[in-house]
């Protein structure tokens, strides 16, 4: 299955320099290390999941017309997965539905 991360720390990136922020600033906002946000704009780690919320409350990620590119992209992975990855990722999805009710 496809690393989480696959796309978004390029999304991450694109975002926070076309908002003219620099790594400091952005990661000062969300409250989290310098060094920690880099190596999730890297891809060289996972992103927290409470890194997510706080990204939400300082990026308007609507502003930028991503909807269409990551639908584009999840269609081109999805078209690469085997029916038991499909199923896995509908159940992540479900139970992440779940969560946030």
């Amino acid at each position: 299955m496809p690393k989480e991360t696959t796309e978004f720390h390029r999304i991450l990136k694109y975002c926070r320099e076309n908002m003219g922020l620099s790594q400091a600033q952005i990661s000062k906002n969300i409250g989290i290390a310098k060094p920690t946000y880099s190596a999730v704009e890297a891809n060289r780690r996972p992103v927290p999941r409470s890194m997510y919320d706080e990204l939400d409350k300082h990026i308007n990620f609507e502003q930028f017309e991503l909807r269409e590119v990551l639908l584009e992209q999840l269609e081109d992975e999805m078209e690469q997965m085997t029916t038991y990855q499909l199923l896995c990722l509908v159940w992540k999805l479900q139970n992440l539905e779940k969560e946030e009710k």
